[in-house]
């Protein structure tokens, strides 16, 4: 298993660069004009940033492109009704079962939580570790990205003859994804490795998804559908 670790450790560790130009918030706030429910409790990402979300009926974070709708806070910190302002995003908030992103908001299915999203989603399972991630790439084209990940799926079949790989279509938030995954087996151990591609609005997203055994494909298609939660913004 030690081997695998660092084989995989080798092979998969791809710098992440999420760069993000800041825009200009929306004018137009939403309505507010009673208190937010009490108690509220700020939401803070991993930066230690914390913000009171306005929510709307459904428990979704109000939200206007890049932005959130959050209280103004008084001199101690606390919300003050009918005062609301935009929040522009530029990393990770979990706000409820939904993590908001710039461009995209997730749903955290029962049984997964936040895993410290920062400028990338990070759900995990505490009971089988599994790992679902989502990144947008912006130093790369979907080609590229592709051409990376079957680099790296060519090199664990060159290293475990175990291993068996796999590339198919499937569709995500309206558009085709190509989703590739690897399976390795040794010593008793398994790994097993997705990887998730597709391009929304000129964005690239990498999506990735892992696991510490072999996986049934009702398992695989549970995790799928995490990232068909996938709402875009923009």
């Amino acid at each position: 298993m030690k081997r695998i670790i660092a084989l995989l450790s080798a092979v998969t560790v791809v710098a992440l660069v999420f760069a993000s130009c800041a825009k200009k918030p929306p004018e137009q706030l939403p309505s507010v004009t009673e208190a937010p429910t009490e108690p509220i409790t700020a939401v803070t990402n991993v930066s230690g940033e914390g913000i009171f979300p306005v929510t709307d009926e459904n428990g979704d974070a109000v939200r206007n492109g890049e932005s959130v709708a959050v209280y103004v806070t008084d001199a101690n910190g606390n919300p003050v009704a009918d005062k609301t302002e935009w929040h522009s995003l530029e990393n990770a908030f979990a706000i409820g079962k939904k993590i908001e992103m710039p461009s995209f908001r997730i749903t955290v299915p029962e049984g997964w939580s936040d895993a410290r999203s920062s400028v990338q989603v990070n759900i995990g399972n505490a009971e089988t570790l599994d790992m679902v991630s989502v990144s947008v790439v912006t130093d790369m084209t979907l080609g590229e990205k592709r051409d990376e990940i079957a680099s790296q799926l060519s090199a664990l079949e060159k290293k475990h003859s175990s291993a068996v790989v796999k590339t198919e279509t499937v569709v995500i938030g309206g558009e085709e994804a190509e989703f590739s995954s690897g399976l390795i087996k040794t010593e008793g151990a398994a790994v097993w490795l997705g990887y998730i591609t597709f391009s929304h609005a000129d964005e690239i997203y990498d999506c990735r998804l892992s696991a510490d055994r072999d996986l049934s494909q009702e398992e695989i298609n549970k995790m799928v559908d995490i990232l068909r939660s996938i709402e875009f913004v923009r």
